[in-house]
């Protein structure tokens, strides 16, 4: 897609550890001084930041980011309802990155369920592939845990809950995005 081709030519002009920045103002919710990424959304600029981070850190893989994006490959807004925010394909496996702003009971409220839903249609759409989703938030809220077990105890869907900061580290290390 025209956004997964601008954020390739997008990735050099970052360094890790700006993008590691920016993430953690994210995290902290404080303010970017980043004279281009501080207009954007915080919302948007998360999915922006976790797609250019992936493709960063884990080249070989393709980073298909759902967000409408300008002439430059930045974001407008965020990925449309009924769509997961970030495809991601390996050779052997798939995973759907989701991300939130939200926390507390309006991330339960707002996610999980829709989450799983994307997963499932991701799943179907790929279905050569086993398929997982990694869902990122400043915090995960207790009660989005839980219904990310009931969602892996009944539906046999696999979304792994990372917190912005756990998610860098993760990053800092791996050698994949599917678990």
């Amino acid at each position: 897609t025209d956004a997964a081709e601008k954020l390739t030519k997008l990735v050099p002009t970052y360094t890790w550890e700006s993008i590691k920045t920016e993430l953690l103002h994210l995290a902290k919710k404080t303010a970017s001084k980043h004279s281009v990424l501080k207009f954007i959304s915080a919302p948007a600029r998360l999915e922006f930041l976790t797609a250019l981070a992936i493709k960063y850190k884990l080249p070989n893989i393709e980073v298909i980011p759902n967000y409408p994006c300008d002439d430059e490959g930045l974001p407008t807004s965020t990925a449309g309802g009924g769509i997961g925010d970030i495809e991601c394909f390996e050779t052997d496996n798939n995973t759907l990155v989701e991300v939130t702003m939200a926390e507390g009971r309006q991330q339960t409220m707002m996610e999980v369920w829709p989450i799983s839903r994307h997963l499932e249609e991701f799943k179907s759409k790929y279905d050569d592939k086993e398929s997982q989703c990694v869902f990122i938030a400043p915090s995960i809220f207790v009660d989005s845990q839980d219904q990310i077990d009931w969602v892996k105890d009944r539906k046999k869907q696999i979304i792994r809950p990372y917190k912005i900061i756990d998610f860098i580290q993760y990053l800092d290390s791996a050698s994949s995005l599917y678990l």
